[in-house]
């Protein structure tokens, strides 16, 4: 939340169970997957990777005045031509960071003040991030106003 609010962003938590983004499509379907299933695969076209997906429709998350969670199904839809470049280059980048090295590879030096194995996870994650960004900055104009970090929470018991 501090860094939302220092980049001039804002946090907007809501509640997964009842949400259900893993489960639904813009287009009306809604199905149960197991967790196995990592893949958003649907008849009407929509095909990306589940947690991904989930993250493009939270964007589209928004409360009703009687404090209730829905998906505006609409915007999402109309959103996901644009949206799916960017996924499907972060998925694709995803694996590639994943994949076993071939041969020898020069372990980096860890930042002064740092263990190796944090310092290394810091770089794949600054990595990922870059991708997405460089591939947003040259796909989709900015849009103007602030923007909102979206963090989904699964109620506990």
């Amino acid at each position: 939340s501090q860094k939302a609010e220092s980049a001039g962003g804002r946090v907007f938590a809501f509640p997964t169970k009842t949400t259900a983004l893993s489960q639904v499509c813009p287009c009306g379907r809604r199905a149960k997957k197991p967790l196995s299933l990592r893949w958003h695969e649907c008849p009407c076209g929509v095909s990306a990777q589940r947690d991904l997906y989930s993250a493009h429709l939270a964007r589209f998350v928004y409360q009703t005045e009687d404090k209730r969670y829905l998906l505006d199904a609409g915007r999402a839809r109309e959103a996901w031509p644009g949206a799916e470049p960017l996924l499907r280059a972060a998925f694709e980048q995803a694996k590639q960071d994943n994949e076993p090295a071939r041969g020898p590879v020069p372990r980096p030096r860890p930042a002064r003040g740092q263990s190796g194995s944090h310092a290394q996870g810091c770089g794949a994650k600054a990595k990922a991030r870059d991708v997405v960004g460089a591939a947003r900055r040259s796909a989709v104009p900015e849009s103007p106003g602030k923007a909102a970090v979206l963090m989904p929470r699964t109620p506990r018991p």
